[in-house]
């Protein structure tokens, strides 16, 4: 029983995470130990301190700044989708429009 306990949790995890966009993983693995902390405050009843529960904040805000940023497509020329490229690049390499 300990195994399963300890591999299907992980095997699914696994699974979803091959399934996400790269940034949608990456902000749910860090809210991985926010979440954890939250669920031991709410339902364990365990006490954290102002430090601990300033942590939560900041982590959950940065996760809420990487979900909501402007420009989902940043550094990539949205009419082309080419990569972005400064106008003396574009003249060192030809590829002036």
């Amino acid at each position: 029983m300990a195994v399963l306990s300890a591999v299907l949790p992980y095997s699914l995890e696994s699974a979803a995470l091959r399934r996400l966009p790269t940034r949608t993983a990456g902000v749910l693995a860090g809210l991985e130990p926010a979440s954890a902390g939250l669920a031991g405050a709410l339902v364990l009843d365990e006490h954290l301190s102002a430090a601990q529960w300033a942590a939560l904040a900041c982590v959950g805000t940065a996760s809420a700044g990487a979900v909501a940023r402007p420009g989902a497509r940043r550094g990539r020329d949205r009419d082309r989708g080419a990569p972005h490229l400064s106008e003396g690049a574009r003249k060192r390499t030809g590829t002036e429009a």
